[in-house]
């Protein structure tokens, strides 16, 4: 079943759905044909829970990744800057405890990425990080927050 569907802010014929037996696929043609992109981490029950399209960058995409099914409860968010050619796991710090509900990107800041957890939220800067480690930018906040994140 499709759980997530992200239009890119960039292209207009580009397209991301994710579904919730872990697969990601992409249209770059207004949805005339689909490729599947799904990161070759990703394991069957896996859940896509939210994607995410760059504000700034046509082949930049987040992905909320939910592997509660499988008895996970880490947080797995992935970014692809390439349409999902290759994807970067990109969690380094952000605590063990709750599965990944959430990511969003700042519309405003780029870089600025928003995670939410059942019972956590945090704030990474992707421009702080080098190569997949947080630096002191990155905070964690608590508080209840689902698919449902808006930024503006």
């Amino acid at each position: 079943m499709i759980y997530a569907v992200a239009p890119s802010f960039k292209e207009v014929n580009t397209i991301w759905a994710g579904t919730d037996d872990g697969l990601i696929h992409i249209t770059q043609d207004g949805g005339k044909s689909w490729q599947n992109v799904t990161p070759a981490q990703l394991k069957p029950w896996s859940r896509v829970s939210i994607i995410e399209a760059s504000h700034f960058d046509a082949g930049t995409a987040y992905a909320a990744i939910n592997s509660f099914r499988l008895d996970d409860l880490r947080a797995h968010i992935y970014r692809t800057r390439d349409f999902g050619k290759t994807w970067t796991e990109i969690t380094k710090g952000i605590a063990d405890g709750g599965a990944g509900n959430v990511v969003r990107e700042d519309p405003l800041r780029k870089g600025l990425l928003f995670a939410g957890q059942r019972a956590r939220f945090t704030f990474l800067s992707m421009t702080a990080m080098t190569g997949n480690r947080c630096s002191s930018t990155f905070r964690t906040r608590p508080c209840a927050i689902w698919q449902f994140m808006v930024t503006t």
